[in-house]
C-alpha cells in the first residue's frame, strides 16, 4: 500500500517539475521582450535614454515606441546604427559627424519626416522606400545629385550646404517645396526652380549661378540670398510681390536701385522674414 502510494505521487512532482521550468522559461523569454538594451550600441543606447528624460531606463518595447526624436553626435569609430530600425514611431533624426556604418535603415522608420545629417561624409543617399520626409538637412556632403528626391513629394525644406551639387535635376519633382538651400555647391543652372510654385525661401550662397531669370514668376519667394555669386542683375527678382529680404553682396551688383524700399537688402544674416 505504501509503494502505490508513493508510485501516485511521481507524477504529481514530475508536473512540478515542468510547471516551474516552463514559468522559469517564460519569466525569461519576458525579460529578453520588455528589455532591449544589449540591442543597441552604448551610444545609441544613451541618446535613446537622454529622449525619454530617463537615464534609468531598460530601454523596454514600451519605452522605445515612445522615442519620437534622437540625435547623435561627434562619433569618430565605425558605429552600426541598424539598432535604430527598432524606433518604430521616430520622427525626426540628427546625426552629426557620425560614422555610420551604412545608413540602409533610414528606410524602415516609417514615421520618419525630419532628418539631418551633417559631416556623414555621404556620397549617395540609400534607398529611403515609402518614407515621406517634410524636411531633410545635409550639411557638409559628397553628395553630387538629387536623385533620391524624385519620389518625395511631401518634402517642405531642404538644405544641402556644402556639398558637389553641380545639377538640380530632379528638384522640380519637388512640388511642396517651401524652403531650399543649397549654399556652397557648384551648382550653375537655376533653370528648373521655376516649377517649385510655392517656394518662399531660397538660398543660393557661394554657388556659380549668374541669371536670376527662371525664379521671376515665384510669387511666393519671401527671402532670396545670392551672396557671393556672379550674378549681376536682380531685376528678375526686383518686384517679386512677396519678397522681403535680399542678401546680396553690393559691389556685385549692377542695378540695385531697381528693389523697392519694401524689401530688405543687406550683405548679413537675417534671423526672421
Amino acid at each position: 500500500m505504501f509503494k502505490n502510494t508513493e508510485f501516485h505521487r511521481f507524477p504529481i512532482v514530475f508536473l512540478l517539475i515542468f510547471v516551474i521550468l516552463a514559468s522559469c522559461s517564460s519569466a525569461s523569454d519576458t525579460t529578453r521582450d520588455r528589455s532591449a538594451e544589449g540591442d543597441f550600441p552604448p551610444p545609441v543606447a544613451a541618446a535613446i535614454r537622454d529622449s525619454l528624460g530617463d537615464p534609468q531606463s531598460n530601454l523596454a518595447k514600451e519605452d522605445l515606441e515612445k522615442v519620437e526624436g534622437i540625435q547623435l553626435e561627434g562619433i569618430a569609430e565605425p558605429i552600426d546604427l541598424s539598432s535604430l530600425k527598432k524606433l518604430v514611431n521616430l520622427k525626426s533624426l540628427t546625426l552629426s559627424y557620425t560614422n555610420a556604418e551604412n545608413l540602409d535603415f533610414l528606410g524602415k522608420l516609417p514615421h520618419l519626416e525630419y532628418l539631418q545629417l551633417e559631416g556623414v561624409g555621404l556620397e549617395q543617399l540609400p534607398d529611403f522606400g515609402k518614407l515621406r520626409l517634410k524636411s531633410l538637412n545635409i550639411n557638409d556632403s559628397d553628395i553630387e545629385s538629387l536623385d533620391f528626391i524624385k519620389n518625395w513629394d511631401a518634402l517642405e525644406y531642404l538644405t544641402l550646404s556644402s556639398a558637389r551639387l553641380s545639377s538640380l535635376e530632379g528638384i522640380q519633382q519637388a512640388k511642396n517645396l517651401e524652403g531650399l538651400l543649397i549654399s556652397n555647391n557648384p551648382v550653375n543652372d537655376i533653370s528648373l526652380l521655376k516649377e517649385l510654385d510655392v517656394l518662399e525661401r531660397l538660398e543660393l550662397r557661394s554657388t556659380r549661378i549668374t541669371d536670376l531669370s527662371p525664379l521671376a514668376d515665384l510669387e511666393d519667394l519671401k527671402l532670396l540670398d545670392i551672396r557671393d555669386t556672379d550674378v549681376r542683375s536682380v531685376t528678375p527678382v526686383a518686384n517679386l510681390p512677396k519678397l522681403k529680404i535680399l542678401l546680396v553682396t553690393k559691389k556685385n551688383i549692377d542695378d540695385l536701385p531697381k528693389v523697392p524700399d519694401t524689401v530688405e537688402v543687406s550683405e548679413t544674416n537675417v534671423l526672421a522674414y
